[in-house]
């Protein structure tokens, strides 16, 4: 177990460079010789991130167990710890040996077996192809491991698992530390819970990482920070009915000090690179095609049935022929003559008008045109689709009893990963998101988000995405602002 585990010096630079399934020893305090070998359930830096708490090895072979039987059944050496020859065993007797046994055996006594005359039978065929790197690591376990109780602990070790429950709670910790350490270094107090939780615990999320605190043991917000006023980290105090504040924070407090940021992963840097590279929206460009109604006129000028235009093409080319033609009146000169061509393209069943203004001649043209779209992604070359171009939606239900949820679709036309903007939604409202696929081949992603939270969805399209509100729907659906 984690908590067992003895390291001198920076945790990061004992540990940080583990791998996750890496093969390692297991040793006892004041003694370097391993009295088991297994593999690492997480990296070292899961470890740290873990605050070194839950399973660390999975346990393969342990001294005295049934592959240490099939051999010699060699005592244990007394090895030292590796580090100074003038450092004290502090472990009064090894594994499997008597306190007066320990006192006459020396070091010099000890015969190491040749590791070429080891001899294995048949039955431990199985456990010799267990493969162990030549660059072994070393983890030494805690004093706590005795020998009466080797052989339990191993087997309470294989048994025991990191939950998904554990992990929630050393993220979330993971979080508070890094979050005091860096953003909340000089923040203002009192400061509500709740924006502590959103603008500093949520900021300080490792990149790939989803914090929930309903996943966790704490459940809410409220218990958890009660739990580090417990160990006297902060000082919450409620200063209004009902509504928690940070009143105090013990910046020199034990835990906090032994706590390392990672590096690389800060929010400082994080929000750096993020200001290095703003969101650039794509163009979109409202565009026309060519149908079978109005396919006659554009034949003209070379265009064929489904050719794609802007509105500003359409309205030279229908200039461009009425002047061709004379059609424009002389005296009023708004006034446009209807000749065949145009009567058969924008005259209604049973109309029989000779002449139409430019601004009602120009929409009639157009009107009869299928829509289309173009759009253009940064570094990208320009996609041009028919049919209307389909807003971002933001829609609201209701869920059991008063609950809502605000859903967001269609961000992939915009170019926005909706990941991402799960993301952000989650540390600027601190609510729950989740992002999941919609039925259908190439259906493509919706975004769920707790509570209605139209007013901040859009806003954060309209401000950091830059979008205009012409390409959004359902901003009708914002709560009502209450009257006074």
């Amino acid at each position: 177990m984690l908590p067992g585990v003895i390291v001198q010096g920076d945790l990061w630079v004992a540990l940080g460079n583990i791998k996750k399934e890496a093969i390692v020893a297991v040793c006892l305090k004041g003694n370097k010789a391993p009295v088991a070998v297994g593999k690492t359930v997480l990296s070292g830096e899961d470890m740290i991130m873990s605050a070194m708490k839950g399973k660390g090895v999975h346990t393969l072979h342990t001294y005295m167990d049934h592959l240490w039987e099939l051999g010699d059944k060699s005592l244990l050496p007394e090895l030292g710890e590796g580090v100074s020859t003038e450092q004290e065993v502090t472990d009064t007797a090894e594994v499997g040996e008597t306190t007066e046994q320990c006192s006459k055996r020396t070091e010099a006594d000890i015969e190491m077996p040749d590791i070429n005359s080891l001899v294995f039978s048949e039955a431990s065929k199985s456990a010799s192809e267990l493969q162990i790197d030549e660059n072994h690591e070393f983890i030494s376990a805690g004093d706590n491991v005795t020998n009466k109780n080797l052989e339990e602990a191993s087997a309470e070790i294989e048994d025991e698992q990191v939950s998904p429950i554990d992990k929630m709670d050393s993220l979330l910790c993971h979080c508070f530390y890094t979050a005091l350490k860096t953003t909340a270094k000089k923040i203002e107090l009192p400061i509500l819970s709740s924006t502590f939780y959103s603008a500093h615990i949520l900021s300080a999320l490792p990149l790939g990482e989803k914090l929930d605190i309903k996943k966790s043991s704490y459940k809410k917000l409220s218990k958890f920070l009660n739990e580090m006023q417990k160990r006297e980290i902060i000082k919450v105090k409620e200063l209004s009915r009902g509504v928690e504040s940070i009143v105090g924070i013990m910046y020199g407090h034990p835990e906090l000090k032994a706590f390392v940021v990672q590096k690389g992963a800060t929010p400082d840097t994080v929000t750096e690179a993020a200001k290095e590279k703003p969101f650039e929206p794509p163009r979109v460009v409202e565009m026309l095609s060519v149908s079978a109604a109005v396919l006659p006129f554009f034949r003209i000028y070379g265009y064929s049935k489904g050719s794609v235009m802007t509105h500003d093409i359409v309205r030279k080319l229908l200039t461009k022929y009425v002047k061709e033609s004379e059609l424009q009146d002389q005296q009023n000169r708004e006034m446009v003559a209807i000749d065949p061509l145009l009567a058969d393209m924008v005259l209604m069943r049973g109309e029989n008008k000779i002449c139409m203004k430019w601004e009602e001649l120009t929409s009639r043209l157009q009107n009869k045109m299928q829509a289309a779209y173009q759009i253009v992604y940064p570094g990208k070359e320009p996609i041009s689709k028919k049919g209307k171009l389909q807003p971002i939606s933001l829609s609201i239900q209701q869920r059991g009893g008063n609950k809502k949820v605000t859903y967001i679709t269609n961000l992939e036309t915009y170019g926005i990963d909706a990941h991402e903007f799960a993301h952000r939604v989650q540390i600027g409202v601190a609510c729950s998101t989740a992002v999941s696929a919609l039925p259908g081949s190439n259906a493509g992603t919706q975004v769920m988000v707790q509570g209605n939270q139209v007013n901040y969805v859009a806003g954060l399209l309209c401000s950091h995405y830059q979008l205009n509100k012409k390409y959004i729907t359902g901003l009708e659906n914002a709560p009502k602002k209450k009257k006074k």
